[in-house]
């Protein structure tokens, strides 16, 4: 039996063990022992299966209920943030690189639901059961929401991804209205370079969930529970998508 989001497997198995006699009759019946065990399988899984999208397919991304996986395929180059060209190493070695999340989001919000991995294959996001967080490569840093209320509000739907800097999720929110029967249905935006709290986003809202996101170049491709496919440009004024 398979346990909750499909990390782990359950496995029961019986086998039946003739005891040892010293009987040399060939009519005697010798005894029977069952044995019982129970097996529990861990698994990763690909980041995609939830999360279609794949920020960088130069990357192999995996997901446990705690952990992130990721396979760097070669030593990554970034920009400061000055954003004069300047390139700085991560400081990695090629291989299989084991991310933990923090304790104080995974331990109220277990287990995994999405991740994924920006174009530059130096930043992350994932999301649990409410809000994200999301990671830098380079400083090896997570950055949370300050606020806990905000990140309970929000329970990611149909996606993670990245668009330049910003973090773009569906979701469902009941800020506004605390009845849980009347959820709102949503589009956010979140830059990666302030603070992750809800007065720096931007929101788009929907009449339905959100069951997939994609993105092509400027393009985000919003699929919903309604059979509507929604296609919105993104671009930057200000600084802001």
């Amino acid at each position: 039996e398979w346990g909750p989001d499909g990390y782990t497997l359950w496995v029961s198995s019986q086998k039946s063990i003739i005891s040892p006699s010293t009987a040399t009759d060939d009519d005697v019946e010798l005894p029977i022992q069952n044995s019982s065990q129970l097996l529990l399988l861990n698994f990763l899984k690909s980041a995609v299966i939830n999360n279609p999208h794949s920020g960088s397919i130069e990357h192999l991304l995996l997901q446990s209920e705690d952990k992130v996986y990721l396979y760097l395929s070669g030593n990554q180059q970034s920009t400061n943030g000055n954003n004069n060209g300047l390139s700085i190493s991560v400081g990695c070695d090629v291989g299989w690189q084991v991310i933990q999340l923090p304790q104080l989001y995974i331990h109220n919000n277990w287990p995994i639901k999405f991740a994924c991995i920006d174009n530059t294959g130096q930043y992350l996001a994932v999301a649990g059961q409410h809000g994200f967080v999301h990671f830098s490569l380079f400083t090896r840093k997570w950055k949370l929401f300050g606020n806990a209320g905000q990140e309970r509000d929000i329970r990611v739907v149909g996606g993670l991804l990245w668009w330049q800097e910003f973090i773009v999720c569906g979701c469902t929110s009941t800020s506004e209205n605390r009845d849980e029967h009347t959820s709102r249905y949503e589009i956010r935006l979140y830059s990666r370079l302030t603070n992750l709290d809800n007065q720096f986003s931007n929101a788009a809202r929907l009449q339905s969930p959100i069951i997939c996101l994609n993105i092509y170049d400027d393009t985000l491709i919003v699929f919903s529970y309604d059979l509507h496919i929604m296609l919105y440009g993104l671009e930057r004024k200000d600084g802001k998508p």
